[in-house]
C-alpha cells in the first residue's frame, strides 16, 4: 500500500474513532463513565453493556460480570452485548466478540456505527443519509448553499454556517461569516453548543482537513434532533415579567413569530390562580391576581411544555 494510501486511511479512522467516542461519552455521561480509547476500553465489555441500556432504554435482561479478569469473562460480558444488539433487530456483518476484546478497531468502529444509525439518526422518518441530507438542504436553501454530500461541500464553512443560523435565525447571520472557512467552522461549532448546547464531536480542523461522512452524519443528526425537539425548545426571547403577570413571545426555527390558540397555548399555576391569557402576533400575555408570595407557572405548547418552563414569578 502507497504511503499516501496509508496515510489517508489512517486519517479517517483516527477522525471516526475521536467522534464515534465523544457521541458515546455524550450518553455514557448519564452513570459518570467514560471511553477514553474507544479501541481498548470495550474489551470487557461492561462500557458496552451500559451505552447499550443506555440509549436502548432497556435492561440487558441478564447478568453479566461486573469484575472480569480473565479472558473467558471479557467475552462472555461482549457476547450478551452482541446478542442483545441482535436481538434488537440490528444486523451486525463481521463483527464478533472476539473482535471487540481482541481491539479490532475497523471492526468496533463499524459497530458503533450501526448503533448511531439505528439510535441517532434513524428518528422521526428519517432512515438514513438520504433523508437527512434532503433535511439539511432544505434548512440552508434560503442562504444559498446546495449540499450533496456530507463531506467535501462542508469543507467551506458555509454550509454549517447555514446550517446553525438557520435553527435560530440571527444567532450567526450570514453577514457576519468571515469567509475563512476554518474560522467559520469553529464559530458555528462554538454557537451550536451554547445555543442549542449540541456536543463538539467532530474538530473542525477535522471538517476541513479530512471530513469523514458518518462522522459528520452524526454530528448533523444533533441539529436535526434540536430541530425536532422544537416544542421542548421553545424560543422565549424577551420573556418579561412584572408583579401581575408575564409575556412570552414565541417564535418559530425561521425566527418569526408563532401563533397558537389560547387552547394551544396553556399555563398551569401553582399555587392556584385565576388566569386571563390574551395573544396578539405570538406574544402571549397572562395576567393572574398577584396576592404575594412565590408562584410557579408550567408551559405548555400543545401538551409538550416548553424549555424555560416552569416560569417563577414573587419574592425566591
Amino acid at each position: 500500500m502507497a504511503e499516501e494510501e496509508i496515510k489517508r486511511d489512517r486519517t479517517w479512522v483516527d477522525v471516526q474513532k475521536k467522534t464515534f467516542t465523544r457521541w458515546s461519552n455524550n450518553f455514557l455521561l448519564q452513570r459518570k463513565l467514560k471511553i477514553n480509547d474507544l479501541e481498548f476500553d470495550l474489551e470487557n465489555g461492561l462500557l458496552l453493556i451500559n451505552l447499550l441500556e443506555i440509549i436502548s432504554n432497556k435492561d440487558i435482561g441478564a447478568k453479566y460480570n461486573k469484575n472480569p479478569k480473565i479472558r473467558s469473562q471479557l467475552l462472555e460480558n461482549t457476547s450478551l452485548a452482541v446478542k442483545f444488539i441482535k436481538g434488537e433487530g440490528i444486523k451486525l456483518v463481521g463483527i464478533g466478540p472476539e473482535d471487540i476484546t481482541d481491539h479490532n478497531l475497523k471492526l468496533i468502529l463499524g459497530l458503533i456505527w450501526t448503533l448511531i444509525l439505528r439510535f441517532q439518526i434513524q428518528r422521526a422518518g428519517f432512515e438514513g443519509k438520504a433523508e437527512l441530507l434532503e433535511w439539511v438542504r432544505k434548512m440552508v436553501a434560503p442562504y444559498g448553499e446546495k449540499p450533496n454530500n456530507f463531506n467535501l461541500d462542508w469543507r467551506n464553512g458555509r454550509v454549517l454556517s447555514a446550517l446553525t443560523d438557520a435553527l435560530q435565525p440571527g444567532v450567526f447571520p450570514q453577514n457576519t461569516w468571515s469567509g475563512n472557512a476554518l474560522s467559520d467552522l469553529e464559530h458555528s461549532q462554538d454557537i451550536a453548543e451554547k445555543n442549542y448546547q449540541i456536543p463538539k464531536l467532530i474538530d473542525a480542523i477535522d471538517i476541513y482537513e479530512c471530513p469523514d461522512e458518518l462522522a459528520m452524519m452524526t454530528y448533523i443528526s444533533f441539529f436535526r434532533d434540536w430541530w425536532l425537539d422544537g416544542f421542548k425548545r421553545t424560543d422565549l426571547n424577551n420573556t418579561k415579567f412584572s408583579s401581575f403577570g408575564f409575556t412570552v413571545q414565541l417564535r418559530d426555527k425561521h425566527g418569526n413569530n408563532k401563533n397558537f390558540s389560547t387552547d394551544q397555548f396553556t399555563v398551569i399555576p401553582n399555587p392556584k390562580a385565576d388566569l386571563h391569557t390574551t395573544e396578539h402576533g405570538g406574544a402571549y400575555n397572562t395576567e393572574f391576581g398577584y396576592t404575594g408570595g412565590n408562584y410557579s407557572f408550567k408551559v405548555n405548547i400543545n401538551g409538550h411544555e416548553i424549555a424555560a418552563s416552569p416560569l417563577n414569578i414573587g419574592s425566591h
